[in-house]
């Protein structure tokens, strides 16, 4: 493996752990009374069921995946499967949008004038606008989680892998935000359900 893919490994592996959960043990063909082939709790009884012989089970921690939307690797590098994506993109959901209120946020020089970002704007934005600390820029929870291809439509990677950070605009915030048919708008709705 090359270094910056196991890195991205190692980042990965600090909050996901695969366990494997194996079903029943081959029924017997003996005639010993013994219970081998019977489920021996829940798990395997309705994996029987299913007629899974094995599965490979997800558990994420919440309070150790990546807050700083700035630091965190792309959702398609931590999930491989339907079902990674799905336990990653709820853990993300349960743990809420990034939002350091107390953080004192740097300015920068723009056209001449200080701006930084304003914590009012969790206020406006506040179901997906996250900051990062790391990067001073803001990013979209719900783009992050649903969106799929490189759509340039509502500010395009920007507000997912890039970061945004131009405070003097923040109209470009509602812009992201878009219509009822907007990419935005179609995570938004993703995250509700």
């Amino acid at each position: 493996m090359e270094d910056g893919e196991g890195s991205k490994r190692a980042k990965l592996d600090r909050f996901v752990t695969k366990t494997k959960r194996s079903r029943l043990e081959e029924p017997s063909t003996s005639n010993d009374n013994v219970n081998i082939g019977r489920p021996t709790n829940d798990i395997v009884q309705e994996e029987q069921v299913q007629g899974i012989h094995s599965q490979l089970q997800i558990e994420v921690n919440v309070n150790t995946i990546e807050a700083d939307p700035g630091l965190r690797l792309p959702i398609s590098v931590l999930a491989k499967t339907s079902k990674e994506l799905e336990t990653i993109r709820r853990a993300y959901l349960q743990k809420g949008p990034c939002q350091p209120r107390l953080h004192t946020f740097p300015q920068s020089t723009l056209y001449g004038q200080e701006r930084r970002f304003s914590a009012d704007w969790y206020n406006e934005f506040g179901s997906w606008l996250e900051y990062s600390e790391s990067k001073d820029e803001v990013f979209c929870l719900c783009c992050y989680l649903f969106k799929v291809g490189d759509s340039a439509k509502g500010g395009g990677d920007k507000f997912v892998g890039e970061g945004y950070k131009n405070w003097h605009k923040k109209k470009s915030l509602r812009t992201h935000e878009g219509n009822h048919d907007s990419v935005h708008h179609h995570c938004y709705m993703a995250c509700q359900d």
